[in-house]
């Protein structure tokens, strides 16, 4: 059975406990620090995480897939790596947001949290509102990825603000900054401002391929921004 829907750690069924047992395990024999819980790691790989936990609690694959995503949507763990959503040419609907691919599992700061007694030993060793000037996406004839942020705000925003603060978020991220990257998100700014998701798209990916899940989310939410402005939405 699936954990209840209560948000609060002690409502955990067995699979939940095991699953955030193993992922906190995991985290302190690589050697984590705080940060990771807050910016996203490489976590376990899910099909390893399925096997351990259904070979301790007896669970099926059906109740590993539930509480998995009960974890994930009370904000105890979350997935990745983060990838853009494809648009397909001349689709009706775009979508401007970030999504799973379901690879591996991490723990947030709030599972790392859950108190021992909430966890259960395993054989192992060891989408969100944007918001632009008052106005929500998910009502439009945009679709948003629940990944894109949580609940992060982003209000107008010009140009010379965009480039700034998205430099500032390479640079936070370890990339060099030098004269060509700064083209780079210039060029990227202008596509989003002219609504060209297609040219800002493997920009975008090219320059925060190595940035934490974070850091994605924050910088697609700056450029959704811009898009939906150009949209005149």
């Amino acid at each position: 059975m699936a954990a209840k829907r209560t948000g609060n750690s002690q409502s955990l069924d067995g699979p939940s406990k095991t699953i955030i047992q193993d992922l906190k395990e995991r985290f302190v024999e690589e050697g984590h620090d705080s940060r990771a819980l807050a910016n996203g790691y490489v976590g376990v790989p899910i099909n390893q995480l399925a096997d351990r936990v259904r070979g301790v609690t007896g669970a099926s694959q059906v109740d590993f897939d539930l509480s998995l995503k009960y974890l994930e949507e009370a904000g105890f763990v979350k997935t990745g790596p983060m990838e853009l959503y494809d648009n397909e040419p001349g689709s009706g609907v775009i979508v401007l947001g970030l999504y799973s691919r379901r690879e591996y599992a991490y723990l947030t700061e709030r599972g790392y949290r859950v108190p021992p007694h909430d966890g259960t030993s395993t054989s192992h060793s060891s989408a969100a509102q944007i918001h632009i000037s008052g106005g929500t996406f998910h009502q439009s004839q945009i679709a948003l990825g629940k990944q894109v942020s949580q609940q992060q705000r982003v209000e107008s925003i010009n140009d010379a603000e965009a480039i700034e603060h998205l430099l500032h978020l390479l640079s936070k991220s370890g990339t060099k900054i030098d004269g060509a990257t700064k083209d780079e998100i210039r060029q990227l700014v202008a596509a989003a401002e002219d609504g060209d998701t297609k040219e800002a798209k493997p920009i975008f990916q090219r320059l925060f391929a190595f940035a934490t899940e974070t850091v994605k989310q924050e910088a697609w939410a700056i450029l959704t921004a811009l898009i939906t402005k150009a949209m005149g939405l």
